[in-house]
């Protein structure tokens, strides 16, 4: 996992200064190829069309349900897709990436969503753990968020077909950064 390579890389090089950056794909190769980001971890690998981008498989995440506590889905071990039918699904702010994967999980699982059917968005998992919180809607997010403590929030599992997605480490295939060099190379 990425917090498993931060941890190695810092204790390795501690004296390198790490700034962390929410941004969907898009936005992090367009960033990556001008230099203004040195990795990015995306659900999205390279394009094969552009050879200036790199991207090696960093893990695969699985999802969970988080729901609020009061729900009646709560009382459940597990969840179907069927089950989440008809309620009111948050979202990630952006439309460039895990949800994108998300929907199309939930449309193999025979649900068809209509497109931007979420009336309520937040741009990082702590902002949809809120909005969980708040009673407005289930959301499906990676499972180590599950590890955030958040009041009046659980978390269950998807039954089969299980969802999860593989995160690429993304980066320039040419890196001259000794410092870049060294974090894609740690070993976990």
């Amino acid at each position: 996992m990425l917090a498993s390579r931060i941890q190695a890389f810092h204790e390795a090089r501690p004296l390198v200064r790490l700034e962390l950056l929410e941004a969907g794909p898009k936005t992090q190769r367009t960033a990556i190829l001008a230099g203004e980001l040195d990795v990015g971890y995306s659900a999205l690998a390279a394009p094969a069309g552009e050879p200036r981008l790199t991207s090696t498989r960093a893990s695969s995440v699985s999802f969970l349900v988080a729901l609020p506590a009061e729900h009646t889905l709560a009382k459940c071990q597990t969840l179907t897709a069927e089950q989440i039918t008809g309620e009111e699904l948050i979202e990630y702010a952006t439309s460039e990436g895990p949800d994108d994967l998300i929907s199309d999980w939930l449309r193999r699982s025979g649900l068809n969503l209509p497109t931007s059917s979420a009336r309520f968005r937040a741009d990082s998992a702590l902002g949809v753990l809120a909005l969980v919180a708040a009673q407005v809607g289930l959301a499906i997010v990676p499972a180590d968020v599950a590890r955030a403590a958040v009041r009046d929030v659980v978390y269950r599992p998807l039954a089969e077909p299980d969802l999860t997605i593989d995160f690429h480490l993304l980066h320039r295939t040419t890196e001259t950064n000794p410092a870049v060099a060294a974090f894609l190379n740690t070993s976990i």
